[in-house]
């Protein structure tokens, strides 16, 4: 069983469940070698962790004799993964263990998660080789399956994404537990970045988002922040162990050797009593047991700040500072350029969106505001359009103006060309960007975009590039009365898609006496809805009843599996395993409607998941109520 928690980007906060342990992801799982341990696995405790991964093959060569219950064995009572040899076949071309041998071996001794023989493929093979492997990887699968259920199943194909895309939608339709993600150790180690996500992301987006992908060897912290964002929920590390032999001291965006170091930069146990001087200066065997341990304290310190940037929605802003640390991690950020992951993406965040360099233009709030705009919003017919240049916020107060009947305001923003009605959604209102002369191509693309997908609804559009110009002409205006209506049914249109603004007559609103915002609105003198602190409007069950009628099923809509609808009509949460069907359109975030199979509103809600996610998942909350029936 898996629960999403929190979402930030493709990154989910979960609990993962298996026999009848709890991990939390994501999860790192230190690499164990029965050979030799560094750290002994009764101590992974001390780092937070109940989940190791161990190879089978090891200790189905070495061990056999002396292993019965892998738990005992290692003297770990939390979840044992077990490898099953594929990466020393992909090391060494040839291991003497059958797929059916070392399933049958992970089977007896006891391991919560096992893994087949699968063919590992290098990024050096052809398309053709390629094929091949994956193939016999598929043949092992099913003949895996008939063995036990408990495994992986890992997720091959090299370099090449229609192979990748196969194996994913293959490798799916059996029931495996986990799906690794393998082949792509060497990708690391020749930091090609780009080739890593986009094969990463293809996954992801191929395989059920109920179940955990896992990156077979991806142990360095420094790109934990980068494919937990692109939807990897397990890392394995063995970098820990391995780094510390050669004397290699990991940090959260590099490696460096203990010679290089005059002093260590970690506060961690180790880094605290010892100096890189005294470190070198013990025996081999102190000094590498001391050096895995910081390795792995990072790593885990690491995970840690990534899963708190996820719940805090701050997941790109720690993206964009771990970029700095590598060319070709700054470049590969050009991948997260995917329409599956503006898909997943909450709708708003806790705090600000920062701009930190151009690569900031494509993240996915900026790209579901533009969406949402195309796709949903209908401006009112006016006789005159005024593109405002970007400045001081807020944009109508800055300007001293507001909508019209006869005169229709916009201010351009590097990220869109944003009607003045919805200057207090998020991002336009919450946003820190530098200073606009840098990013005038950006800026004048998004103008003309506006432009050609609204220039219908104008028979006049000025542009202004410059402040001082705009103020002038602002200054030298009438006075004119706002045009509150238009406002609100842009809002409405906006986030609910049109015709929903047309459930509005006769508007009245209320405001907060101290920043003057509207926090009510009222059509026919009963309240419409109030506004969420994010710009976004909460409907009453009767303001959700009147767009109802206007948006055709299943728009903007949660429909409910029968036996949930009494629940749900007295304020319970939605579950996703009781989602019937729900609008193919819905993001984290979003206020949307909750009805039964014949259309009837239940309530009204807070989607917690993206509606790929409430039809896939089976277990965890799908939507908030705000209000119900009852």
């Amino acid at each position: 069983m898996f629960e999403i928690k929190h979402k930030d980007i493709g990154g989910r906060v979960g609990i993962l469940k298996i026999n009848h342990k709890k991990v939390e992801t994501p999860a790192l799982m230190p690499v164990v070698n029965p050979h030799k341990m560094t750290i002994e696995p009764k101590k992974f405790r001390r780092f937070g962790t109940n989940i190791l991964i161990t190879n089978a093959y090891i200790l189905y060569k070495d061990f056999r004799n002396k292993v019965k219950d892998i738990h005992k064995f290692l003297n770990f009572d939390g979840v044992v993964v077990t490898d099953s040899g594929a990466f020393q076949l992909m090391r060494y071309g040839k291991i003497d263990v059958t797929n059916k041998e070392i399933v049958e071996f992970q089977k007896e001794i006891g391991s919560d998660i096992g893994t087949f023989l699968d063919i590992p493929t290098t990024p050096d093979k052809t398309h053709n080789e390629a094929l091949r492997d994956l193939e016999r990887t598929m043949r092992r699968a099913r003949e895996a399956l008939k063995i036990t259920p408990n495994l992986n199943g890992p997720i091959q194909g090299g370099r090449f994404l229609d192979l990748r895309k196969i194996a994913s939608i293959q490798m799916s339709k059996l029931p495996f537990l986990i799906y690794p993600v393998g082949g792509i150790v060497p990708l690391m180690e020749e930091y090609r970045f780009h080739e890593l996500f986009e094969i990463i992301l293809t996954c992801r987006e191929n395989v059920p988002l109920n179940k955990p992908l896992h990156a077979f060897g991806a142990g360095h912290p420094m790109l934990f922040s980068f494919l937990a964002a692109i939807g990897v929920d397990l890392f394995d590390s063995a970098m820990y162990s391995l780094a510390a032999q050669e004397n290699r001291y990991l940090t959260s965006h590099g490696t460096y050797s203990l010679e290089e170091l005059r002093e260590f930069p970690c506060s961690c146990k180790v880094c605290t009593i010892h100096t890189p001087e005294s470190l070198l200066s013990l025996n081999e065997e102190k000094r590498i047991k001391l050096l895995a341990e910081h390795n792995l304290h990072i790593s885990f310190e690491e995970l840690r700040r990534v899963r708190n940037a996820i719940y805090n929605g701050e997941l790109w802003e720690l993206i964009q500072i771990r970029a700095r640390s590598h060319p070709k991690l700054l470049e590969a950020l050009k991948a997260f350029k995917k329409p599956f992951l503006e898909r997943l993406d909450p709708v708003t965040k806790r705090k600000a969106l920062f701009y930190s360099g151009k690569e900031s233009l494509f993240r996915t709030e900026l790209e579901s505001f533009r969406i949402r705009l195309y796709r949903n919003y209908v401006p009112e017919k006016t006789t005159r359009l005024v593109i405002l240049p970007y400045s001081e916020r807020p944009f109508s107060k800055f300007y001293n103006v507001w909508n019209t009947e006869s005169t229709h305001f916009a201010v351009a923003t590097p990220f869109a060309t944003v009607p003045l009605e919805l200057e207090n959604i998020y991002p336009v209102s919450q946003h820190i960007f530098t200073d606009d002369s840098i990013l005038q191509e950006e800026t004048l693309q998004r103008i003309r975009e506006f432009i050609h997908h609204f220039k219908g609804r104008y028979s006049r559009i000025r542009v202004f590039k410059k402040v001082e110009a705009a103020l002038e002409f602002c200054h030298s205006l009438k006075e004119m009365e706002r045009d509150i209506l238009s406002d609100i049914k842009g809002i409405v249109n906006f986030q609910f898609g049109y015709p929903a603004g047309l459930a509005l007559e006769n508007v009245e609103v209320r405001r907060s006496k101290r920043t003057g915002k509207i926090k009510e609105v009222y059509s026919d003198s009963k309240l419409f809805g109030t506004f969420r602190k994010d710009g976004f409007l909460i409907p009453t069950m009767w303001g959700a009843g009147e767009m109802k009628k206007l948006l055709r099923s299943p728009k903007r809509r949660v429909i409910l599996m029968d036996e949930a609808v009494p629940f749900v009509e007295m304020g319970k949460s939605v579950f996703a395993k009781f989602v019937r069907n729900c609008d193919s359109e819905i993001r984290p975030g979003e206020e949307v409607l909750i009805v039964d199979r014949k259309d009837r509103l239940v309530a009204v809600g807070k989607a917690i998941l993206s509606s790929r996610e409430m039809m896939e998942m089976e277990s965890g909350v799908a939507v908030e109520v705000r209000h119900s029936l009852k």
